[in-house]
């Protein structure tokens, strides 16, 4: 095929399937989604053909699916998959409700003199971008340099570090918030699953000084965490079955919820005055 058939980046494929670029990224992951690599780019820049990509949206449709999109999730997958969507779905209309009962209508609108930048303009994919309390940095996900790696930028200065520079692979997970900073952003976070001697993938918290530095072991065996608004309690999960949900505070650590197996507890949050913590269940 002629180079000017291909579509060059996650954003291309993206864009022609009329889906992100973590859901194009999972398919090419799952779902064998014909996507090609440059070898000499250590696997991080990619780029497929229109025709095969539509050859491969056809063959994962059922014929009861007819004239469905293309582009539509796979007939086989199961039907609880979409629970954590349907339960987030749920509690964010309950916060909605809450916030009109609470503030009056008359309230003034935080964004309504608000101006929105791009904070990146790179090739390729940058995803999954947090900010740090103080508003001063942001750290996110991006192959620019070829392989996924952390990166950061402080606020309105336009330079870009990678932190993790290659060093590092399986930090991308979708089902989860897979970045963070520590409470005073000095350090950034990140999920990382790396191979073990026992056959089963070691998960865990990693971290990497916000300025540069060797990235080294966070939070051992956990999946997810956050902190308190003051600092001084963190609620974390761990990926064992029914995502064992732990608060470990100045007296010590305790569980504080654990789902049947199957079920999974994700993207743990604070609520404003630290009085509940709030989580996404869903069964995979």
């Amino acid at each position: 095929m002629a180079d000017q058939e291909r579509l060059e980046s996650w954003k291309d494929i993206a864009a022609y399937l009329k889906r992100d670029v973590s859901t194009v990224q999972r398919w090419e992951k799952r779902e064998r989604m014909p996507v090609h690599r440059h070898l000499h780019d250590k696997l991080g820049t990619v780029y497929a053909f229109p025709a095969e990509l539509d050859e491969w949206s056809r063959s994962r449709r059922s014929p009861a699916q007819g004239a469905e999109s293309a582009a539509a999730e796979p007939a086989e997958a199961p039907r609880r998959r979409r629970v954590p969507l349907i339960v987030f779905g749920v509690a964010l209309a309950a916060v909605l409700v809450l916030a009109v009962l609470k503030f009056p209508r008359t309230a003034e609108n935080p964004l309504a003199n608000a101006r929105f930048v791009h904070l990146t303009d790179f090739e390729g994919a940058e995803q999954s971008a947090v900010i740090s309390r103080d508003g001063r940095f942001v750290a996110f996900l991006s192959d620019r340099d070829g392989p996924v790696d952390v990166w950061v930028t402080q606020t309105g200065t336009g330079r870009f570090q990678n932190l993790t520079g290659g060093k590092l692979s399986e930090l991308v997970n979708p089902d989860i918030r897979v970045l963070g900073f520590s409470p005073d952003g000095t350090l950034v976070t990140f999920w990382l699953r790396k191979p073990s001697s026992s056959g089963r993938p070691s998960i865990s918290i990693w971290s990497v000084p916000t300025l540069g530095g060797a990235p080294k072991v966070y939070l051992e065996g956990t999946a997810e965490f956050d902190w308190s608004t003051d600092g001084k309690r963190l609620v974390y999960h761990t990926p064992a079955p029914g995502d064992p949900m732990f608060l470990r505070d100045e007296s010590g650590e305790r569980r504080l919820f654990i789902a049947p197996e199957g079920v999974h507890n994700h993207y743990q949050v604070w609520s404003p005055k630290d009085e509940y913590v709030y989580f996404v269940q869903g069964a995979v």
